[in-house]
């Protein structure tokens, strides 16, 4: 109740942008000639022209890698930050000769060159070693590979009008790719590394990047390679030796400027733009204050006694950059202490200012958690690269009319074309029971039609019997059912409810014939009245 006052009586929030970056946005977007969509890395824009954009993708869409099908085929019936510091702790440990060479492995395109039955059939092995499954699903490894195989097998999408599927591994948008991918390369580095003449000092890897340090020369190092390359046709490694004394992995630059010592410090690219999420976005301050945290942090986890300075400054100056001011940024030494876990209820919400704040006040005084989200974002309105299915083609909630006034609201997880087409089918076969669109509206004019009939029956079998008020209704009624079945079979259901018509007002009319009058409109004010009232009701 406290909720829903609040939500009436709430103005809404003044935008945080103007008029003319709103046009300008939207003017963007229309632009046929050009997509806008994010950079890979570094937090940036980029705008490219259409021509080029699908030049690349037709360029990778005619590799080995896609085919192209008929239709699209159904399925069969904060990392970062903590592995870039638990890097960082390893290292430090490490011992460094002079003799020790830096490198690092790359694999080339490692989601679609993942097998995905022997990355499934490994998944199913490890489980099997798991003795406490039972303790988190009913369900058992094979249960669980046959799963992954379904879930992973539907690699095929649509561009252009066409549709394609990806022939090898694993597709790189799905949640999965990630799990199975490192399930299947843990396995392949331990026989890699086992079966080698000579093991690596040191050998980091995080997904498909792996951070080395050998005792061995450079032609050691090429074998090592071709060592891990004959492992699998699949897999296939590329090496980057350190320049000038340092190498960089993930986000950390590793130095070493003598033997036996170490430097690391935060590594940006080139491109990296410095952009953060702004201080004037419409976002719940707890988020910025998280985007002012986790850079402090990663400054602390990463950076050296001689770099962290140097680090603390420059995630000073990027955050006024972003709007922040020097008060929002916190540079004492962040915590590593992990929270206890919150077993309290959760809900998420869009962000509307005072308003947010007011309904989390009430939530939380009922033990209820609330996380927010942007309710609109400006990269929605801008990027343009993905195509956009026709809403017909969509899933959500829909809207019929009818007729009569009256309309029908329905949701569905399918496509909406389809549910469409299966309720004019239940409508044509007048299956009542599939679809409530099958099943018209019943009206006043029906009723009145149902009465009519009545009166004709009920002066035929009456004037037939002689005045015989038990046998003229017994025979009235089967006619009158069965004359409701032909002619109203879509009413049958919803007439028989109206006992007061059926029954009610036929012994009505034979009771005021049994006393010498006309045929009484008694059984259909009665019926009347009950329609009226029941659609007050709805």
């Amino acid at each position: 109740m406290q909720i829903s006052q609040l939500l009436r009586q709430n103005i809404r929030p003044k935008p945080n942008i103007t008029k003319d970056e709103r046009n300008a946005s939207k003017s963007l977007r229309a632009d046929p000639t050009i997509h806008i969509l994010p950079a890979d890395r570094g937090n940036a824009t980029v705008v490219m022209d259409v021509a080029q954009y699908n030049e690349k993708i037709l360029h990778l869409l005619n590799t080995p890698t896609y085919r192209r099908i008929k239709k699209a085929r159904l399925m069969p019936s904060k990392e970062w930050l903590q592995a870039s510091y638990s890097d960082c702790n390893t290292i430090r440990n490490v011992y460094l000769e002079s003799t020790d060479t830096l490198v690092s492995f790359d694999i080339k395109s490692l989601f679609t060159n993942v097998p995905v039955e022997e990355a499934c059939l490994t998944a199913k092995h490890r489980l099997e070693e798991d003795h406490t499954l039972q303790e988190r699903t009913d369900l058992n490894p094979q249960q669980i590979n046959d799963l992954l195989l379904q879930c992973l097998v539907c690699t095929n999408f649509k561009w252009l009008d066409q549709f394609f599927e990806q022939t090898e591994g694993t597709a790189m948008g799905s949640p999965l790719s990630l799990v199975i991918a490192n399930i299947f390369l843990e396995e392949f580095e331990q026989l890699a590394l086992l079966s080698v003449t000579k093991q690596p000092k040191l050998w980091l890897r995080y997904v498909d990047g792996t951070f080395i340090i050998g005792q061995h020369s450079k032609v050691y190092l090429d074998g090592f390679i071709d060592h891990l390359n004959s492992q699998h046709k699949s897999i296939m490694f590329t090496m980057e030796e350190e320049h000038n004394r340092s190498l960089t992995f993930l986000d950390v630059l590793v130095t070493r400027p003598d033997a036996g010592t170490w430097s690391h410090a935060v590594y940006r690219k080139p491109t990296h733009t410095d952009r953060y999420l702004n201080k004037r976005l419409f976002h719940h301050p707890s988020t910025k204050k998280g985007v002012c945290n986790t850079l402090i942090k990663r400054a602390h986890c990463i950076s050296d006694h001689n770099s962290i300075r140097r680090e603390v400054q420059h995630v000073k100056a990027a955050l006024k950059l972003n709007g922040y001011h020097t008060r929002d940024i916190a540079t004492p030494r962040p915590s590593n202490r992990l929270g206890n876990a919150d077993s309290r209820k959760y809900v998420c919400l869009p962000y509307l200012v005072q308003l947010s704040h007011r309904i989390q006040h009430i939530l939380l005084q009922a033990d209820v958690k609330v996380f927010h989200n942007a309710p609109n974002k400006l990269s929605r309105t801008l990027q343009t690269h993905k195509e956009k299915p026709p809403a017909q083609s969509q899933l959500g909630v829909y809207r019929i009319s009818c007729e009569c006034g009256k309309v029908y609201i329905g949701e569905t997880g399918r496509d909406l074309r389809t549910r469409l087409k299966e309720h004019q089918g239940h409508a044509r076969r007048g299956e009542q029971e599939k679809s409530s669109i099958a099943l018209p509206s019943i009206t006043p004019n029906t009723l009145e039609q149902v009465f009519e009939k009545q009166k004709s029956l009920a002066l035929t079998y009456f004037q037939k019997n002689g005045q015989d008020f038990g046998e003229s209704f017994k025979e009235c009624m089967t006619e009158l059912e069965g004359s409701i079945t032909n002619e109203y079979p879509h009413y049958k259901s919803i007439i028989d409810r109206y006992l007061n018509i059926s029954f009610g007002g036929l012994e009505t009319i034979l009771l005021g014939l049994g006393l010498g009058l006309e045929p009484s409109g008694l059984g259909l004010d009665l019926g009347l009245g009950f329609f009226h009232r029941d659609q007050q009701q709805k």
